[in-house]
């Protein structure tokens, strides 16, 4: 499902970005997002919040 929505992705580059994003998480790795560095962790939080208030 995630692959499908995200231009017909295979399971196997699913995968890999996960396993990405997890050790930017791990690693506290900054992230731009809006135009801010964020760490991986907060910009992820901050994301999610965003879905969820569209989708309500």
């Amino acid at each position: 499902e995630i692959g499908s929505y995200f231009g017909r992705r295979s399971h196997s580059t699913v995968i890999s970005a996960h396993k990405s994003v997890a050790q930017w998480v791990s690693k506290r790795v900054p992230v731009q997002l809006a135009g801010t560095l964020w760490d991986a962790e907060e910009a992820i939080r901050r994301v999610e919040d965003l879905l969820r208030s569209r989708a309500g």
